[in-house]
């Protein structure tokens, strides 16, 4: 991963109180993206979340990956839990929205009408 050009945080700027979408991560610059998705892709490695020691994340020094994760808890993107050394983090994913199954038969009445097809 490389360093990120200035004001790369703008494409972050709206909240994101309901968490993100995979779609969000995969729109972000480089460095970002790919420590997102590692997150996303590992998560079942790491069920209290991860430390920094934890992340790998090439072409950064630990203090620039540190303040990449602060960046992203303050946009919403991570949340926290811990202080200092054992500060962990995870990627606030949103949850799915499934309609229930009203919403199905609609849908298949508008589709099909109201009359049976046999």
């Amino acid at each position: 991963m490389t360093g990120q050009p200035d004001g790369w945080m703008g494409e972050m700027d709206e909240a994101h109180p309901d968490g993100v979408t995979p779609l969000e991560i995969a729109d972000l610059p480089e460095t970002p993206r790919q420590l997102l998705m590692q997150m996303v892709r590992e998560q079942a490695a790491h069920p209290e979340g991860y430390t920094p020691a934890s992340l790998h994340a090439e072409g950064l020094s630990n203090a620039a990956l540190e303040a990449l994760l602060d960046q992203l808890v303050q946009a919403g993107w991570l949340s926290a839990q811990g202080e200092d050394a054992g500060r962990r983090y995870r990627v606030r994913l949103r949850s799915r929205r499934v309609g229930g199954a009203g919403a199905l038969w609609a849908t298949l009445s508008d589709v099909f009408g109201d009359e049976p097809h046999r």
